[in-house]
This record gives C-alpha cells, sequence and structure tokens, in this order.
C-alpha cells in the first residue's frame, strides 16, 4: 500500500495467489461512521 503525491492510495494485492489485484482508493471520497455496541454500521 502506497499514498501518491495526488493523495491516492494505491493497494496491490493477490487473490488466493492466482490473481493479482490493483485499487486505487481516494480517502476524500471516505465517509466515517461510529461502530455502536462494537458493531459495524449498516
Amino acid at each position: 500500500m502506497i499514498q501518491t503525491a495526488d493523495g491516492l492510495v494505491h493497494i496491490t494485492y493477490t487473490w488466493k495467489r492466482i490473481k493479482v489485484k490493483h485499487v486505487i482508493v481516494d480517502p476524500a471520497k471516505l465517509a466515517l461512521r461510529e461502530m455502536v455496541n462494537g458493531e459495524w454500521p449498516q
């Protein structure tokens, strides 16, 4: 995982060691939501 100068986060991983996946995440588009009673929000 790296963050480039433009702020995007690039993640590379393997799926079952068969395929390689590259995902780009824009942190500016993420929305924080509070966990209630230790459960993931819906």
